[in-house]
């Protein structure tokens, strides 16, 4: 349910192209109607979203908080020129500070969107945990170009505002025509000055099915072939490949590099077709103490993809919320799959658990150890791996945590590199892949080994990669592992080479071989 902000009226927004030092610019304007304005909700409960983030700015050094009297406290930066700032976001015509009082109208996962009445400025800044959505706030931000919008970079000082917030304007619907300038806009990194001014970036809105490139979900609005990508999206919004979501959002830049627009969601409401049925697959086969990974397919495309996970014989098998069956004792046993949607639409699946083979370990290996990317010299040669250097790991005994090392020799290194602190679940380690390539890591052994063990950490809570050894089972990771290691058991005919395949990026934290 969406929780509305309250305002009363305005009475227009310009929806309009600056000059940009082009004297053919074209001029384009938009009656905006007055009502509300609505606070980010949804209908959903997983966190299966991916989305990118175009922005660059600079990492805020605002802090606030709450006094013990209860008084909202804050710490003010120096202004980064010398001038004195600007007053109101309608006046942002070139970088600079600009003082403006606003309502916070959207959140995203690294900034924030103010509104104050003329107009909306993104702010790539993480939100204080002080201030939240639909907050009346006064802030000194410093201000740049960025494709194709203008920007806050640095948010000097934030604190509550006093007095009447503004009225903010109603959704305008989004255009093909609309598109098109964004288009010919050709947004770029390098600008020095913005093409849209501040008073054209109004609350926009849509109704679209949701469509993927890659991992990451985008939109088009009907006579426009744009690709209309979220960025920073929230974790309380699922957005679900087929399914038509109404959403409330932002304009937030034109990348000509890549072509596409990013827009900043505040609201993201699904309309699901109704469920037919549930198809479960995965392995038919698991051993005692060990896990594999089912998963769910609810048809139509378009309807709730969410299922509860139910087994019939927990003395035989359990199975988890993400479709994770951990075999229990010897026996066969039958999973369930029902949709959220409509409880009598069910998939069923037997599995059949056998008793464990004994295995005895080899060499593990802690890749928690590997160093930051961002300490790298000439000596540590961290960083990317190629096939070379990917063995003087395996050799290197500082990765060892027990055993000796058994890889002789390592094939194939694509899209291996250490884990970059600085992004995804801030951990160190193993990092195969990235969000459209997938990552390979292949090697033979001096000893056979038919059993693999590994730790591995979901790049992100929206994105999930796909695991094979030796081509076998796949087992996909799920949002949880975004913030603990889960452990994943391969068996597999023992022999000295061993392929990993990870579909798009994650993170090996430890990796273990074992003898059968």
């Amino acid at each position: 349910m969406q929780k509305k902000i309250a305002v009363f009226a305005l009475a227009a927004s310009l929806l309009a192209l600056t000059a940009c030092g082009n004297t053919n610019s074209s001029v384009v304007s938009s009656v905006v109607p007055s009502v509300t304005s609505s606070e980010s909700s949804a209908a959903t409960t997983s966190k299966g979203t991916s989305a990118t983030t175009t922005s660059a700015g600079t990492t805020s050094t605002t802090s606030a908080g709450t006094t013990s009297a209860g008084t909202t406290s804050t710490t003010s930066i120096p202004s980064s020129t010398s001038e004195a700032p600007k007053t109101g976001i309608q006046t942002i015509t070139a970088s600079g500070d600009y003082d403006i009082k606003a309502v916070i109208t959207a959140v995203t996962t690294k900034g924030f969107v103010l509104d104050d009445g003329t107009g909306s400025l993104y702010v790539y800044v993480a939100l204080d945990s002080a201030y939240k959505l639909g907050d009346f706030v006064a802030a000194n931000v410093t201000v740049a170009p960025y494709f194709s919008i203008w920007e806050g970079t640095k948010v000097n000082s934030i604190a509550k505002a006093d007095g009447t917030a503004p009225a903010i304007a109603d959704e305008t619907v989004m255009t093909a025509a609309l598109a098109e300038q964004w288009k010919a806009a050709a947004g770029s990194k390098t600008e020095e000055t913005a093409p849209f001014a501040t008073s054209s970036n109004v609350p926009l809105t849509l109704t679209a099915k949701a469509q993927m490139d890659g991992t990451y979900p985008f939109f088009n609005v009907e006579g426009s072939d744009l690709k209309i990508e979220p960025s920073g999206l929230s974790s309380e919004f699922s957005i679900y490949s087929g399914v038509e979501y109404a959403l409330n959002f932002y304009f937030g830049g034109y990348n000509s590099s890549k072509s596409f627009a990013s827009i900043y969601v505040y609201a993201a409401t699904p309309n699901y077709a109704a469920p037919t049925g549930v198809t479960v697959s995965g392995s038919a086969e698991v051993e005692v103490g060990a896990s594999t990974q089912l998963a769910a397919a609810v048809a139509p495309v378009g309807a709730n993809p969410l299922v509860t996970w139910a087994s019939v014989d927990e003395k035989i098998a359990k199975v988890d919320a993400t479709g994770l069956v951990s075999g229990v004792a010897v026996g066969t046993v039958k999973i369930t799959a029902a949709s959220v949607a409509d409880s009598t639409k069910i998939g069923e699946y037997s599995v059949t658990v056998k008793a464990a083979v004994p295995t005895s370990s080899l060499t593990k290996y802690d890749f928690s150890k590997i160093p930051d990317a961002s300490t790298e010299t000439a000596a540590t040669g961290w960083g990317v791996f190629d096939a070379t250097s990917m063995l003087a790991a395996f050799k290197n005994t500082t990765y060892i945590a027990s055993g000796a090392n058994v890889v002789a020799s390592v094939e194939t290194a694509t899209k291996v590199q250490e884990a970059n602190t600085t992004q995804g679940p801030k951990i160190q380690g193993l990092k195969l892949g990235t969000s459209t390539v997938a990552g390979v890591l292949a090697f033979t052994t001096t000893s056979d080994v038919a059993h693999l063990k590994m730790s591995v950490r979901a790049w992100s809570s929206t994105k999930f990669a796909a695991i094979t050894v030796n081509a076998g089972t796949a087992q996909t990771l799920v949002a949880a592992d975004a913030t603990v290691d889960r452990a994943l058991d391969f068996t597999f005919t023992a022999g000295k080479t061993i392929t990993i395949n990870f579909s798009m990026y994650a993170i090996i934290t430890s990796l273990e071989l074992l003898s059968a």
